[in-house]
């Protein structure tokens, strides 16, 4: 999608490593908007010091969103650690039945928050009453498994 969509809305998308983040700030350029990453990333592993990152971005005025898909808000809290947007795989560890599938997105501010609810309204992509109950029950069990 990054490399093949994105340029269809001029949008320009450049590629670095983020767990050197000195190599970030040398990719950040004035049109610099959002940097993303994901950590731990899948499937090496490799984390990024996300307190860091989330400095760099915020003193050149840059959000950053986390895909923390691979691990799950009881481990590591992107949010607390200065990430802006945050989003979470629900299917892998929100679920913890198997029995749904799903995405979770997780904002700091309340801007940011009324975008993505609008979106959702937008087009459509909330989840049904019944995959919301799914993932709920999941969730309270979530810090056991």
């Amino acid at each position: 999608l990054l490399t093949q969509d994105c340029n269809q809305s001029g949008i320009t998308v450049v590629f670095g490593d983020t767990t050197d983040v000195p190599s970030i700030e040398k990719l950040i350029t004035p049109r610099t908007r959002l940097i993303h990453t994901e950590s731990p990333s899948n499937p090496r592993m490799r984390i990024t010091d996300l307190r860091e990152l989330a400095a760099l971005a915020h003193r050149h005025g840059v959000l950053l969103c986390v895909d923390s898909t691979m691990m799950p808000p009881v481990i590591c809290k992107p949010l607390v650690l200065g990430a802006d947007i945050v989003v979470h795989s629900a299917t892998k560890f929100f679920s913890g039945h198997a029995d749904c599938t799903g995405g979770l997105v997780c904002v700091r501010s309340s801007e940011l928050a009324h975008r993505v609810a609008f979106l959702q309204n937008a087009e459509g992509t909330a989840l049904a009453p019944f995959e919301c109950f799914l993932f709920l029950r999941g969730i309270k069990t979530m810090h056991l498994r």
